[in-house]
């Protein structure tokens, strides 16, 4: 199931399509036509089956904190 590969793919914190991929090719616990099963179905059409519908409202912006020219890790002291 897609929403079964997308709990992983948060778990992790890697990409959906690499997770299947990976599986596939590297792994070889899905068969091919199984992985492009699994790739005809996009992460925003899984949380749609799972939410319902999407919805923006609640959702915050975090500001940025730091300098990302310079890489400053400024932002996660502040943040910790």
């Amino acid at each position: 199931m897609p929403v079964d590969v997308y709990t992983v793919v948060g778990w992790l914190g890697v990409g959906y399509s690499a997770l299947v991929n990976h599986m596939r090719h590297t792994l070889r616990i899905i068969s091919a036509s199984r992985g492009t099963d699994l790739l005809k179905v996009t992460p925003k059409e899984i949380k749609h089956g799972v939410l319902g519908s999407i919805r923006t409202e609640n959702l915050k912006n975090i500001p940025k904190y730091g300098n990302s020219r310079t890489g400053s890790a400024g932002g996660w002291k502040a943040l910790l």
